[in-house]
């Protein structure tokens, strides 16, 4: 009887414990777009959402990847804009411009555009805008939006 009693004890006591916090598991949403030729240069972009898996909090990044072909040209302007969304409503958002610099200066590559890590509450999707120029007039890019994590 009295071993049954501290077996039964020692259940009751790690049950009685509180449970520790596990970090969240990293998720990660992405869509890649079709090859698009500006100028004979091959980009493509992957607009990606990630929750971290240590601190759970959330980042939208667009990476662009290119390729000169023949003869290529070059922009005056390559701004990529990044956002963390809820419900196609921007909760965070980054603007990258370097991107000009390093297409024109590069034969290939692939730089990222990502927003600041967000505590931002759930379901959140990552979107992105492209914005260039070769010559007369802005051009605009817009990239699938990801799916939500939740």
């Amino acid at each position: 009887m009295r071993k049954r009693m501290f077996a039964l004890a020692g259940v009751m006591a790690v049950a009685a414990m509180p449970a520790l916090a596990t970090p969240a598991s990293a998720v990660t949403r992405c869509e890649t777009t079709d090859a698009r030729y500006v100028a004979n240069i091959q980009l493509v972009a992957k607009i990606c959402v990630e929750r971290h898996p240590s601190t759970g909090k959330f980042q939208s990044r667009v990476t662009l990847s290119w390729t000169k072909l023949n003869n290529p040209g070059g922009f005056t302007q390559f701004e990529v804009y990044t956002r963390l969304e809820r419900n196609d409503a921007m909760l965070e958002g980054r603007s990258c411009d370097d991107f000009k610099t390093w297409i024109n200066s590069r034969d290939s590559g692939a730089e990222t555009c990502a927003t600041s890590w967000s505590t931002r509450n759930p379901p959140l999707t990552g979107d992105g805008t492209i914005y260039y120029n070769t010559g007369p007039g802005q051009r605009t890019w817009e990239l699938p939006g990801t799916s939500a994590i939740r």
